[in-house]
């Protein structure tokens, strides 16, 4: 049997749980071309690409396809968007990288439960738990990278101290997190 007609049972047969999976992925990716075309505005077709790219990785997320849309999304943000600082820290910005986030985490949750068993409803506190600490710590990044870019920070030995703190605490906290867990 070709692929083509496996891949559409696998998206007949799914269970409502699953699908609801899949529409929030797919409804996340357009989040991100949303905070594109508001930050850039590129043209039509790159707009029409990524919507049918992101329904696509959206209906076959146990494909390669959503890393490959990821790193197209990507590109497109580095090509469209320019990166002076009023742009760079905008809303839009925020927008783009939980869009991203909620695209990558439900493409790899949804690849790794099979289309037709239901999602329990610990799967979904466990990963909606997930992202909602990673959105928290990118919404906190985002909002000191605004504090920080007016400020004039001096050279030295402080900044390289202060990133290796926050690195410190980030892995401490993963761990206790997720391995601390197991």
């Amino acid at each position: 049997m070709s692929g083509g007609r496996a891949a559409g049972r696998d998206v007949v047969a799914l269970s409502r749980s699953h699908l609801v999976a899949r529409l929030v992925t797919c409804a996340a990716g357009a989040l991100f071309v949303v905070a594109l075309v508001a930050a850039a505005g590129p043209n039509v077709w790159v707009v029409l690409v990524m919507g049918v790219a992101v329904a696509l990785a959206s209906w076959q997320p146990h494909t390669l396809l959503p890393m490959f849309v990821m790193v197209y999304l990507l590109a497109n943000w580095v090509v469209w968007v320019p990166t002076a600082s009023s742009l760079t820290l905008s809303p839009w910005t925020l927008l783009a990288a939980l869009g991203l986030l909620v695209f990558h985490t439900g493409a790899a949750c949804c690849a790794t439960v099979p289309a037709q068993a239901p999602l329990p409803p610990a799967w979904w506190r466990l990963n909606g738990g997930r992202v909602a600490v990673v959105g928290a710590a990118t919404t906190a990044l985002w909002l000191l990278a605004g504090v920080l870019s007016g400020a004039e920070l001096g050279g030295g030995i402080v900044p390289a101290l202060v990133a290796v703190g926050c690195l410190a605490v980030a892995v401490i906290a993963h761990y206790r997190a997720v391995v601390a867990k197991v």
